[in-house]
């Protein structure tokens, strides 16, 4: 199992954001795409 850091701003970036961005992917830090991959 990999750890994940979930101190991260992207809530508050998707909510300023007003509904453009999406949680599955975006091009703040964390995504749940990124996830996937392992990537953050």
């Amino acid at each position: 199992m990999r750890p994940i850091d979930m101190h991260c701003d992207t809530i508050l970036g998707l909510i300023d954001d007003k509904g453009g961005l999406g949680l599955y992917e975006n091009n703040l830090s964390v995504d749940i795409k990124k996830l996937k991959r392992g990537i953050h």
